[in-house]
């Protein structure tokens, strides 16, 4: 492998398909060179600065949120970036992260103020929600990224279960207000209706017992005998037996 190498900033050329070194300023030239012994000992002193984790030594935690497309170990991804690149991007300073996982970016298709990110690596990362491990994936930031156009310096905070439950319940939202705002309501219509009035309840979302009762009601006047129908009458006569012994 050759390297670009520039002193004062970070710019280097990669071998690899689909890779794009970053353009040097006017007046700097660049300067090819082999890894050196010197180059060995940096390197080293940059993983032991980022918290550069080898996916053979490293010992995963036994609660990783599995991601539904790449699971829950680091992926190699084939590419040999620097490991100066990697220290480049400020968010990859914090233990840990995976090297033999880097891929190359494309800053052409990056939404960045000042800096863009140079390559993507796995990311070991703790979930803002319930507080466990999962990986943020470089393929997975290369979609956000370049596909979806998120600004480069937003954040995965939550694991892939905790966002899926967040979709959810914003889809529940959605579907809640629309289909009570038409009235009329159809028998498939109304059965997501329930589930969603039982889970935005819960949520806490939805505060109101006369709403609740209200959609209990047309449950039993349209569909007696169904499931959902007997869940949330269920609910409401649980919150009328805690209020009478609450009483």
């Amino acid at each position: 492998m050759r390297t670009l190498d520039r002193t004062n900033g970070v710019i280097f050329m990669v071998r690899g398909p689909g890779w794009r070194a970053l353009p040097l300023p006017e007046g700097k030239s660049p300067r090819y060179h082999s890894e050196t012994r010197s180059d060995q000992d940096r390197r080293k002193l940059i993983d032991s600065l980022i918290g550069i984790c080898r996916m053979a030594e490293f010992e995963y935690p036994n609660d990783m949120v599995p991601h539904p497309r790449f699971g829950v170990r680091s992926i190699p991804s084939g590419f040999d970036v620097p490991r100066e690149l990697i220290r480049a991007v400020y968010c990859y300073d914090r233990p840990p992260v995976f090297p033999e996982s880097a891929i190359p970016a494309d800053i052409s298709r990056q939404n960045y103020s000042v800096v863009p990110r140079a390559c993507y690596v796995d990311w070991l990362r703790t979930c803002h929600c319930c507080d466990r491990p999962f990986i943020f994936f470089a393929r997975e930031q290369q979609y956000w990224y370049e596909e979806l156009g998120f600004w480069v310096d937003a954040q995965c905070l939550h694991c892939p279960e905790c966002r899926r439950s967040h979709h959810r319940f914003r889809r529940a939202c959605q579907r809640f207000s629309e289909t009570v705002s038409r009235g009329h309501v159809s028998h498939e219509e109304l059965t997501s209706l329930i589930q969603d009035t039982i889970l935005l309840y819960e949520n806490g979302t939805l505060r109101s017992e006369n709403k609740l009762r209200r959609i209990k009601n047309l449950a039993l006047a349209q569909r007696p005998g169904s499931e959902v129908t007997k869940e949330i009458a269920g609910l409401v006569a649980s919150l009328r037996a805690k209020r009478r012994g609450t009483g």
